[in-house]
């Protein structure tokens, strides 16, 4: 809902009251809303409450001990940070996320240049965020379902196959149904992305010292996609147009997408 409201919203305001005043309005929504959000709703292991992951169920959720009821917590193999990165998986997948963060936050960052160079205007760059929206949440959705019966690598493989086809959709938009597919392609992307970004570590590498192997990952993540509209707006003024840049970007995730099809889940030393 955010992804496809906000942008119209932004778009809307603006104009009318300055980016300066319109985003301390932002900031002031997030700290009003979204932190009591964050403090009353939040919950912690879903054990400390007698549940399972992923609505699994056991004889018993806790176990009593001498002070009570205790959570039961599922066996799983838990990997520590330092085994972790020293796996292929844990580098493709890294890779793979990273391309989407980075080269996604790019053409969200130049929406509006974009489809102006295709002679769109920005209320319609704003607009393409609705499909976007929409595609992501169903992506999201239907991909949760889809993470127990197909393999992580090849939901990885789809993101990134089609992060290539909207980086070369992206230079040829035109007014109808091609801004919509692009709009539609961008949300699968995303929404494929939040999905394996939220079940790979845990599946591969336990929940033990999830918060190490999540946040090592994050790290190059976020500095990726602090890195994305760089090239595209560098080409754009070098060069007239983001053509080309867009054209040979598309190849990174292309080559990353193969490279996930052939990672196996990781095995400890002593199990190989």
């Amino acid at each position: 809902i955010g992804v496809g409201a906000f942008p119209n919203l932004l778009n809307w305001l603006i104009p009318l009251y300055g980016w300066r005043a319109t985003y301390m309005v932002l900031g002031a929504l997030l700290i009003l809303v979204m932190l009591p959000v964050g403090y009353f709703f939040y919950q912690n292991r879903p054990e400390d409450f007698g549940l399972l992951p992923d609505g699994r169920k056991e004889e018993s959720a806790t176990t009593k001990g001498e002070h009570g009821a205790t959570p039961a917590y599922v066996a799983e193999e838990n990997w520590t940070l330092q085994e972790a990165i020293r796996t292929p998986i844990y580098w493709v997948f890294t890779a793979g996320l990273a391309s989407i963060s980075m080269l996604g936050t790019g053409l969200t960052f130049h929406m509006v240049s974009i489809f102006a160079d295709a002679g769109l205007d920005a209320g319609l760059a704003a607009a393409a965020f609705v499909p976007v929206a929409t595609t992501q949440a169903l992506t999201n959705l239907g991909s949760g379902f889809l993470v127990e019966r197909i393999r992580l690598r090849t939901l990885l493989a789809l993101a990134l196959a089609l992060q290539a086809l909207a980086l070369w959709l992206a230079p040829h938009l035109g007014p109808g149904w091609f801004a919509l597919l692009y709009g539609l392609n961008l949300g699968a992307v995303f929404g494929l992305q939040r999905t394996v970004s939220s079940v790979a570590w845990a599946k591969y590498f336990g929940r033990l010292h999830l918060g190490a192997i999540a946040g090592f990952s994050s790290t190059i993540l976020v500095g990726a996609s602090a890195l994305g509209p760089m090239p595209m707006g560098i080409a754009r003024d070098l060069l007239g147009s983001y053509t080309t840049t867009l054209n040979l970007l598309g190849f990174i995730p292309l080559v990353l997408a193969g490279a996930s099809l052939f990672v196996d889940r990781p095995q400890r030393r002593e199990e190989q």
